[in-house]
């Protein structure tokens, strides 16, 4: 069973909210669309619980809460560098499918690592 919803961290553009969404069908939220923007981490991680959603982030704390706590909510790290929001869409969107087939089949932490040349 994989997550009813997607959010995306505040580290990660708001642009993402779209193609996500329609990569994946699943309904997708920025944490500042959600008012989450100024909370701690493991607040975020609980409310993420509760609403069984896939955390899309760059931010190791979301990943070391999730090998603590376990899911969910399950986390996709993306490891990359500074990159424009065109530069990271064009990166990430191939990827996309493979990643959601992880977190469907369970996966409580999926690491995406990005290319060096970005």
């Amino acid at each position: 069973m994989g997550p009813s919803t997607i959010w995306i961290d505040m580290n990660l553009p708001m642009a993402m909210v779209p193609w996500l969404h329609e990569a994946t069908g699943l309904p997708c939220h920025h944490l500042y669309q959600l008012g989450y923007g100024q909370l701690a981490d493991s607040d975020v991680f609980d409310r993420a619980r509760q609403a069984r959603a896939a955390l899309f982030t760059k931010d190791g704390d979301f990943a070391d809460l999730v090998r603590r706590q376990g899911p969910p909510p399950q986390v996709a790290w993306i490891l990359l560098g500074n990159a424009s929001k065109r530069r990271t869409r064009d990166w990430l969107l191939p990827l996309v499918p493979r990643i959601m087939q992880a977190l469907t089949s369970g996966e409580a932490l999926v690491e995406v690592h990005g290319p060096e040349s970005l």
